[in-house]
């Protein structure tokens, strides 16, 4: 309860049933998409803990983009190849 919460995307399978939890547990959800939204950056400073379930790609959310303590979890699917690995 009182947390501040940021969910990145609004899909059926991933977002939305995060949002309901969300809700469920007293928070506070903001749902927003890193392409449309004004100053997204001002979203996830503000936010105590970030989902991201968008298909945004990699680096959408970096570390400058939160607020200190926050939380990020990233619950997207795609594969991200490791510079030296392949």
């Amino acid at each position: 309860q009182g947390l501040e919460a940021l969910v990145v995307g609004n899909s059926d399978v991933l977002a939305k049933p995060i949002v309901s939890i969300l809700h469920g547990e007293g928070a506070t959800v903001t749902v927003c998409c890193p392409n449309t939204a004004h100053n997204f950056a001002a979203y996830t400073r503000s936010a105590d803990a970030v989902f991201s379930a968008a298909n945004a790609g990699v680096n959408t959310i970096r570390g400058d983009m939160l607020k200190p303590g926050a939380a990020l979890i990233d619950v997207g699917i795609n594969p991200v190849k490791h510079p030296e690995t392949g």
